[in-house]
């Protein structure tokens, strides 16, 4: 694989190029077609562009990485092709280091101020061409293959181990203005070295984070902003595919999500971040992840163990809350005005039957005072026997009397 490089001015200020991070831009596998920065009253500088690729004694073949599979203690020995395209000869540091992820989870490899611990501590380049500081000259127009030797420890930890081997072209520039411009212009090309022995394939989610943002006046419009880390807490280099999902009560309203998760290698950490738009909210949001681990090298028959993460959180819904709360309140005050009104209902009957209890008494009194007439009894069979016998009896004597004797008078 091809990797070409043309390096440009930038501008920096001049206290910078004491500090050990300068202005570094690093090749990887690939080519790059934008300079780093064009400096405005900067001389222009003739073109200088280099590739880097693995190599061998018939030069340069398919391969685009060096990947060894060894066991500790092993040697490896192999040759790096560096390609001068330029119409001038050029002067490189040739030298390993080690890799390491970006937090946005790019590849990149060390600082070349910072020394490797890893493989790149193990690659040397020893060769004639080779100078003592380390630098290699290679003419116009013309290659150079340098070979260069993996010393694996005995102590190595089995798994992978990641780095490159760099060329490195740092030159100093100095614009109409004053300023200088250190610009360290890096090719390199990716080493993959597995240590044999118990490989252990395994991610962890770090540092979850989830918040709702929604307006308040819509409370079935608004998103999840998520953030979590990924560490590499194995020792082989793992992709991943993650699900992401977020739910109210009982699964109501339920969006969904996918995130790659780009190559990390071991020791490493990604950062990680989903967006998940349409989330109502719900009161209470289950907000849940499943982390897939995808092996990209197919060392692994079966498919490796997922991961599961989530976390849930409170989103009330102000606006219909308080709509809710004026609608409970106006039944509230109707129900209120009702049994307010039974009551009064209830009171004035009560008042008006203790009215009429009081009333009451007096008039029986007034009529237990009053001698109630007696009922004049019917005539029976007897009485009416009696009158007529004193009837009869009166006859009769009138009937004896003289008639000449004086009336009242009895002789």
């Amino acid at each position: 694989m091809p990797l070409a490089f043309s390096p440009r001015a930038t501008r920096a200020p001049a206290r910078r190029l004491a500090a050990p991070a300068v202005i570094l831009l690093i090749l990887l596998g690939f080519q790059l077609g934008a300079p780093l920065a064009q400096a405005d009253d900067a001389e222009e500088p003739e073109p200088t562009s280099w590739q880097v690729q693995p190599s061998g004694p018939e030069g340069p073949g398919e391969r685009p990485y060096f990947v060894h599979d060894v066991d500790a203690g092993a040697v490896v020995d192999d040759v790096v092709g560096i390609s001068n395209h330029s119409e001038h000869p050029i002067t490189l540091r040739v030298f390993g280091t080690d890799a390491l992820n970006t937090p946005e989870g790019d590849f990149d490899l060390l600082a070349t101020a910072e020394a490797p611990v890893d493989v790149g501590a193990w690659i040397s380049v020893a060769s004639e061409q080779v100078a003592s500081d380390g630098s290699v000259t290679v003419p116009a127009r013309s290659r150079v293959d340098l070979p260069f030797r993996v010393t694996v420890p005995e102590n190595a930890t089995p798994g992978d181990h990641v780095g490159g081997v760099v060329t490195s072209l740092p030159s100093v520039r100095t614009t109409d203005d004053g300023q200088e411009v250190l610009v360290d212009a890096r090719v390199a090309a990716r080493v993959y070295l597995t240590v044999r022995g118990e490989l252990e394939p395994r991610l962890e989610i770090e540092d979850l984070e989830v918040r709702h943002v929604g307006g308040w006046w819509n409370p079935f419009d608004g998103r999840i902003e998520m953030s979590w880390s990924v560490r590499n807490t194995g020792n082989v280099r793992l992709a991943g595919e993650q699900e992401i999902g977020a739910a109210g009560v009982a699964g109501w309203g339920r969006t969904t999500t996918t995130v790659e998760l780009p190559e990390v290698l071991p020791g490493n950490v990604v950062e990680q971040r989903a967006v998940l738009d349409g989330v109502p909210a719900g009161v209470r949001l289950e907000v849940d992840g499943l982390l897939r681990p995808v092996d990209t090298t197919d060392r692994f028959d079966e498919d490796l163990d997922a991961q599961g993460f989530g976390t849930a959180l409170w989103v009330v819904p102000w606006l219909l809350v308080l709509a809710l709360a004026l609608l409970g309140g106006v039944v509230w005050l109707l129900l209120w005005r009702r049994r307010r009104r039974n009551a009064v209902i209830a009171e004035l009957r009560a008042k008006l039957r203790e009215k009429t209890d009081a009333e009451d008494p007096a008039a029986d009194r007034e009529t237990e005072a009053k001698p109630k007439p007696e009922a004049d009894p019917e005539p029976g069979p007897e009485t009416e026997t009696e009158t007529e016998t004193e009837t009869g009896t009166e006859t009769e004597t009138g009937t004896g009397t003289d008639p000449g004797a004086a009336p009242g008078r009895t002789p």
